[in-house]
């Protein structure tokens, strides 16, 4: 990676290459000065958020290393624990003007404490205080640019989670969230610094890009109040909607993640620096670099409509579907089989990419209940999915018999998952998709299911889940509460056995979750108590 050498910079660092000594100059941020009277403090900062050139100066000059632990998201990778990253991952430094992720608190940090080394002057995280006066740029209001409660400014001010960022996810993993803003900022994952407009005071991305990090511990592992275990974070980032600037939001101390970064403040009141015009050039030509993809994804295909299907002979169906008024797009054509045998069911299938025109026959699917998509596609991204179109017949389901939780009729805020190879149902717990921490608006998940019972009886009710011990579900026939029962806690499936009642009738069974704690459905069954 080609690295910026700025010869304004009062101090350099040395690196040992094959045995050859290397200077390496440290990259000051550009400040900008704020002003707090309110408490009458003044400060300066960083204007960007720290970038990988920027970090990777420290590295080259110190041999500092990263744990290589970070729930890394890209394109070609979700976060998991079983695949960690690490910062220097080529996806996220193959542009070195985005922000430097994967480095967790200890890391900002220790860089923080390296330039301040390096430089005479006093960098440091801010405070999560000092982050909130910086992002509202002296407003009152949810953001600095306005309330903006539909969601449509927001994609000229931030890079947040919008109509390019769920199609790509969707597109990338076989994720689909059903919530974006209602605008397209161009960007799929975090991307170039200072990309947007910036905020009154001239600060970009104060509230998307990457979630950034500051020195303010919220709570400690005991009473000395020396190792914290919990630091106040700031702003959201691309993978989420956005919320208001002041609300309490956190990251373990330990936690190195790619959604997180993090920029400087320095103290002060008069402050002379150059500012490396190498770093700046270098920027610059990263952002038109950045625009042209950023303009590609904005002329994102609309979903298509209309999507019905017509049974024919010898297990062929045909779809048909509202043609799009857009040149250059295709269509692609996914397929959703229940199996009745559990096996890998409800698993969205590509069954025909690159159609030309608005319609195409199935042949030979199966006999079973079927579900279809579509998207359009344009220049290699898909749009939203249109409408689900079905066909088949759904299994009737029995009190008795016992039922994979993926054989839901219809459902709400749930997620397919694969865990221990085995296909579970999530229950979401943030139907919205905002920022996982502090508040989350309750809005329940359910799964419902063609069951019925010919008698009213007793029975228990067995189900095989992962769940926290404040988890909550419910089972319903219509207004009947067949059971409520709780998680067993722990990271293991278990099955939990609760006594109940079922009523006489053709009422829906629904499985419903109560309170904002998810859990993780393999199969549940109802066995009359006589049997």
């Amino acid at each position: 990676m080609k690295l910026y050498t700025s010869a304004l910079l009062l101090v350099s660092s040395y690196s040992v290459v094959a045995n050859e000594q290397v200077t390496v100059t440290p990259i000051e941020p550009v400040l900008i000065s704020m002003d707090n009277q309110d408490i009458d403090q003044q400060f300066y900062m960083g204007k960007y958020e720290v970038t990988v050139a920027e970090f990777q100066r420290f590295v080259q000059a110190t041999g500092y290393t990263v744990p290589n632990n970070c729930m890394v998201f890209t394109k070609s990778q979700w976060p998991s624990p079983d695949k960690p990253g690490s910062w220097d991952s080529p996806e996220l430094v193959n542009e070195p003007f985005r922000p430097v992720v994967c480095v967790g608190v200890q890391g900002a940090m220790d860089y923080a404490q390296w330039l301040t080394k390096e430089t005479g002057k006093f960098y440091r995280l801010p405070t999560i205080e000092e982050y909130e006066f910086a992002a509202l740029a002296g407003q009152k209001s949810r953001f600095a640019f306005g309330e903006d409660y539909e969601h449509s400014d927001v994609c000229e001010y931030e890079n947040v989670e919008d109509r390019a960022n769920i199609a790509a996810v969707q597109l990338h993993h076989g994720v689909e969230y059903t919530r974006s803003v209602n605008c397209n900022d161009g960007a799929i994952y975090h991307t170039v610094v200072g990309m947007y407009r910036p905020n009154r005071f001239g600060l970009h991305d104060m509230l998307g890009n990457v979630r950034e990090l500051t020195q303010t511990c919220i709570e400690y592992k005991n009473d000395d109040n020396k190792h914290c275990s919990r630091y106040a974070i700031g702003g959201s980032a691309w993978h989420w909607q956005p919320r208001d600037i002041v609300k309490e939001r956190w990251t373990a101390a330990d936690f190195i993640g790619s959604i997180e970064g993090f920029r400087l403040v320095l103290d002060g009141k008069e402050l002379a620096i150059d500012h490396s015009e190498q770093f700046t050039s270098g920027l610059l030509h990263a952002q038109k670099r950045a625009r042209v993809e950023h303009n590609k994804l904005k002329s994102l295909p609309t979903a298509p409509k209309g999507l019905v299907t017509k049974e024919l002979v010898e297990h062929q169906v045909q779809l048909g579907w509202d043609a799009a008024n857009e040149e250059g797009v295709t269509y692609a054509l996914y397929r959703s089989v229940l199996d009745s045998k559990g096996k890998g069911t409800r698993q969205w299938q590509l069954v025909k990419d690159g159609l030309s025109a608005a319609k195409y026959r199935d042949s030979n699917p199966s006999s079973n209940f079927i579900s279809y998509k579509v998207h359009a596609v344009k220049e290699g991204m898909q749009s939203k999915a249109s409408n689900i179109a079905y066909t088949g017949q759904y299994p009737k389901l029995a009190i008795g018999q016992k039922v994979e939780a993926e054989h839901y009729f219809s459902q709400r805020h749930s997620m397919l998952s694969k865990k221990d190879e085995l296909q579970v149902v999530g229950l979401s717990t943030n139907a919205d998709h905002h920022t996982p921490d502090g508040y989350i608006p309750f809005k329940p998940a359910w799964l419902k299911f063609d069951l019925s019972s010919e008698v009213s009886s007793v029975v228990t009710v067995n189900v095989r889940m992962r769940g926290a011990k404040d988890t909550l579900l419910e089972f319903w026939q219509g207004h009947h509460l067949v059971a409520r029962f709780n998680g067993h806690g722990g990271k293991e499936f278990k099955e939990v056995s609760v006594p109940g009642s079922v009523i006489k009738g053709a009422d829906q069974l629904e499985i419903r979750s109560i309170g904002n704690n998810g859990a993780l459905i393999d199969w549940f069954e109802l066995i009359p108590n006589h049997l």
